[in-house]
């Protein structure tokens, strides 16, 4: 078996898994768990076939995670271009809100109430390291064999569907898009955990934020909206298009920035000749399988039903 069809088939256990554990969570258990616990329980989901898959194969770890210590200056430069990809992420999450409903509202509720270190262990660091080491990690570094290029595109496409709703698939899409770069341009797991970690830790601040202000003012935290825009007001609907338009306005700055400032962390790690060659093909075999392909099935049907 090919290493593409080995995680292919990893990547369709981990679908079966993660629709596995909604189910059970949603209509078996006759209690409502946290949210915060069920977030745990979806990142160890992943991480132990993922874990379980290299121990059947007898591969090293360390094979599938670029590691190499990189300097302290790139790693600020590294959360500065995060930074700056937000407002392009903030733009991306209000267009798919024009047409379905947040899937994070409850989440962001819920760890808004708990203290801050918690919200920051749970939301920030475990998906930092637990998605990226899947992945960045074992399907990227898997398919970069093949075509360096298209196991961006493939594993940041498969990142965003394992979310199994159109809401974060579409900012995730990019964001594993983004951080896939990170680990070529400094050949280094730790910059897309980073990055990761960055953005992440940006919402947690963020819904922090609110709750604060909503405490001084004496109201009940509004962090995000529960429903289709499409479904209220014309006037709610002028209002976020509105902002969508400025927010798009300032993210094609910000965007910008942060490509530049990308280019130079590729020079500071000796790598802009190997990122400007990534679109060559190395492969003829083909990454899309039948397990992969009944997988992105899956979870087309289950953001249909979210839909």
């Amino acid at each position: 078996m090919s290493d593409s069809k080995g995680v292919n088939r990893l990547y369709l256990l981990l679908v079966v898994l993660f629709v596995a554990l909604g189910f059970i969570l949603g209509r078996v258990l006759p209690m409502e768990i946290p949210v915060y616990a069920s977030a745990l329980l979806g990142q160890l989901v992943i991480l132990i076939p993922a874990l379980l898959y290299c121990w059947k194969r007898k591969i090293a770890i360390r094979e599938l995670i670029p590691y190499r210590k990189i300097c302290f200056s790139t790693g600020v430069l590294v959360v500065v271009t995060t930074c700056l990809m937000y407002p392009l992420l903030v733009v991306l999450n209000a267009i798919t809100l024009l047409f379905t409903n947040s899937a994070t509202i409850e989440m962001q509720t819920e760890m808004a109430n708990l203290n801050i270190i918690i919200s920051i262990l749970i939301i920030a660091v475990t998906p930092a390291c637990v998605e990226e080491f899947v992945f960045r990690g074992v399907l990227f570094q898997t398919y970069r064999k093949k075509r360096v290029f298209s196991a961006i595109l493939l594993s940041a496409f498969l990142f965003g569907c394992m979310h199994m709703n159109l809401n974060q698939f579409v900012y995730t899409f990019v964001m594993g898009i983004y951080m896939a770069f990170l680990v070529e341009g400094t050949g280094s797991i730790i910059s897309s955990m980073l990055a990761h970690f960055t953005l992440n830790f940006i919402g947690v601040a963020l819904s922090a934020v609110t709750r604060v202000m909503s405490q001084a003012q004496g109201t009940s935290p509004n962090i995000g909206q529960t429903g289709n825009f499409l479904q209220n007001e014309d006037t709610y609907v002028l209002l976020l298009l509105i902002s969508i338009l400025i927010w798009f306005v300032i993210a094609v700055g910000t965007t910008t920035g942060a490509i530049a400032i990308y280019i130079q962390v590729c020079k500071m790690n000796g790598r802009w000749g190997h990122v400007k060659g990534i679109f060559q093909r190395k492969s003829e075999e083909q990454m899309l399988t039948i397990p992969l392909s009944l997988a992105i099935v899956i979870v087309a049907g289950m953001m249909w039903l979210s839909f």
